[in-house]
């Protein structure tokens, strides 16, 4: 299963949707995990500590989407990150329902 890391862009987040330990941990059990270029400094991983323990960095939020069957965020997405979604993309994410608007509910349901 391939795995992707975007990295958060709501302001004053700094945490990251997976650590490098986790990584390490899909990547010994065969899968694969895709990282977007400083998705984990805000929180103290660099993206060198991340390709050690087998991530593969790419260089955008849009590739992160494109490359994963499963997106793992700390976040609920974005309106912006809507259009990144693929159908049938399964997303890890704190959604927040009850405090979500409508529209973003609606968005969520339709992506």
């Amino acid at each position: 299963m391939e795995f992707g890391i975007p990295k958060e862009v709501r302001d004053l987040e700094s945490r990251v949707g997976l650590t490098p330990a986790g990584v390490s941990s899909l990547v010994r059990h065969g899968h694969t995990v895709y990282v977007e270029k400083n998705a984990g400094v805000a929180a103290g991983f660099s993206d060198e500590t991340y390709r050690t323990s087998g991530a593969q960095i790419v260089y955008s939020a849009a590739e992160v989407y494109g490359r994963s069957e499963v997106i793992v965020k700390v976040t609920r997405p974005t309106a912006d990150e809507h259009v990144f979604f693929n159908p049938g993309q399964t997303l890890i994410a704190f959604l927040h329902l009850a405090v979500a608007s409508h529209d973003f509910i609606d968005a969520l349901a339709a992506s």
